[in-house]
């Protein structure tokens, strides 16, 4: 629930303004600490590292490449790494995890892979 009484960091935030939610403000209030955000966003990320653990133990991956901006604050990865340790006892996973070095970068990626694919597969025209 959103109030001052039960978010009072994340209401500080957003100026008391449920539309100024958004995933920058949630996830500065969860750095900031606001218990009720820290709650949830923990019990989000104990589920995501449990699906992490079914990925690894199914596929056995020598890498896993978190991307997206929420894995580029150091409060996140710290609390999946000590979820595995802690909670999951997994330290193999945690060995393989690793941040994007294209967070933020992969819409000017994309578009530069469609023209050198293009330009491969006709021979070198395009």
């Amino acid at each position: 629930m959103y109030s001052k009484a039960t978010t009072p960091i994340l209401y500080d935030i957003t100026f008391g303004d449920i539309k100024n939610i958004n995933k920058d403000t949630v996830l500065l209030a969860y750095e900031l600490k606001d218990k009720s955000v820290v709650s949830i966003i923990d019990e989000a990320l104990y589920y995501f590292c449990l699906s992490l653990e079914n990925y690894v133990s199914l596929f056995d991956p020598s890498k896993i490449i978190l991307y997206g901006s929420m894995f580029e604050r150091d409060v996140v990865m710290d609390n999946i790494k000590n979820v595995f340790a802690e909670k999951i006892k997994d330290d193999v996973v945690v060995e393989k995890l690793q941040r994007s070095q294209n967070n933020g970068h992969l819409e000017k990626i994309g578009p530069i892979s469609i023209v050198v694919e293009s330009f491969i597969s006709n021979g070198g025209y395009l």
